[in-house]
């Protein structure tokens, strides 16, 4: 697992981490009111204030993914 700062990586080093990562899948989530790319998950700005709404937009989201993927 990598987290860090949106300006930590450039768009082309989050590729690059993708093609380390394979074949795990990597799920890019940014904070944001204007966000770069296509993440898969983006929480406003509003929604960041919230740990517990992140968190649970985070969680929500990979649940639904596992059962798209299985175990």
């Amino acid at each position: 697992m990598v987290i860090s700062t949106s300006n930590a990586f450039h768009r082309e080093d989050q590729e690059d981490l993708k093609l380390l990562a394979n074949p795990y899948q990597v799920v890019e989530i940014q904070v944001s009111s204007k966000p770069v790319g296509q993440p898969d998950i983006l929480i406003s700005l509003a929604e960041a204030q919230n740990a517990k709404e992140a968190s649970t937009k985070i969680q929500n989201y990979l649940k639904e993914k596992k059962n798209s993927y299985g175990p």
